[in-house]
């Protein structure tokens, strides 16, 4: 940000007349400079023009864009914060518009993340896989922005309870826990609601995106987890949720979808855009 701490010493208080002189100034001189080293101006004023507005135009574009530096570093911290849950800090002590930007955000983002640690309490967790319980799922969709909901089934779990025990049963829905965060966003929603039954929310997304990471949770459980000629598979139910619903209707909704794709003998997506499309 070197030509933005250089113009903070001399506007430091307003972004506006940053961005006014750098028009100014880029915009002037190279007509200023044209007209010293062209003696003849008057017979050579297309020429003396044209290169000016050239130049203009030149240091205009590179000045605006190091101006927007900070704006650039915004997004960039935002974007990061979504992906990956990991907050940088952004530059403060720039008394301007833009510095204060820079500066309120921060605490909001601090704020934020420290929302979202407590709502990671004991009671809102599952004790064996550490995603949420569905005590958890409900409070934090109570205050979710729309989105899409994903059920998801374990199909013929119960044969891996029985074949291989219990322990080994418990340990395979440890890893389909991890198999789903690998897939899913820092900021989408995993809890276990049932003893082999999960659910997802996807904020923001379309149905065609709840669609495709179902297929690919799908295809990443049935690669990933299979005991001797035993593959496991899994049904997903889909709906949408438009945001500070009722969470007990959308709960029972997304349950019936997640049923008929059980129904229709399992390793199904229902409810999204291609009805009765396989999962893996």
């Amino acid at each position: 940000m070197n030509l933005y701490d250089l113009l903070a010493r001399v506007f430091p208080h307003s972004y506006l007349m940053k961005f006014t002189s750098v028009l100014v100034v880029s915009s002037v001189l190279p007509l200023v400079a044209v007209a010293l080293i062209v003696p003849d101006l008057f017979a050579q004023v297309a020429m003396a023009l044209a290169a000016g507005a050239v130049a203009s135009f030149v240091m205009s574009v590179f000045a605006v864009r190091s101006l927007l530096k900070p704006v650039g570093r915004l997004a960039f911290t935002m974007r990061e914060w979504g992906r990956t849950g990991r907050v940088l800090p952004l530059p403060e002590g720039y008394t301007d518009d833009i510095g204060t930007l820079l500066a309120r955000t921060n605490r909001l983002l601090a704020r934020a993340q420290r929302s979202l640690d407590r709502s990671w309490t004991e009671e809102d967790s599952d004790p064996l896989t550490g995603a949420l319980n569905l005590q958890g799922a409900e409070r934090l969709l109570v205050d979710a922005p729309a989105g899409w909901l994903i059920a998801m089934d374990l199909d013929k779990f119960d044969l891996i309870n029985v074949d291989l025990g219990r322990r080994e049963g418990d340990r395979i829905l440890c890893d389909v826990v991890q198999i789903c965060s690998d897939v899913l966003r820092q900021d989408d929603m995993l809890a276990r609601i049932d003893s082999d039954m999960f659910l997802v929310f996807l904020p923001g997304a379309s149905r065609e995106v709840a669609g495709r990471i179902s297929a690919r949770l799908g295809r990443a459980i049935s690669e990933d987890i299979f005991k001797g000629d035993l593959t496991l598979t899994a049904s997903f139910g889909l709906a949408n949720y438009q945001g500070g619903g009722e969470v007990s209707a959308l709960l029972t909704e997304v349950e019936e979808q997640l049923q008929r794709a059980k129904n229709a003998g399992g390793n199904i997506i229902a409810g999204a855009n291609s009805e009765g499309a396989a999962a893996a």
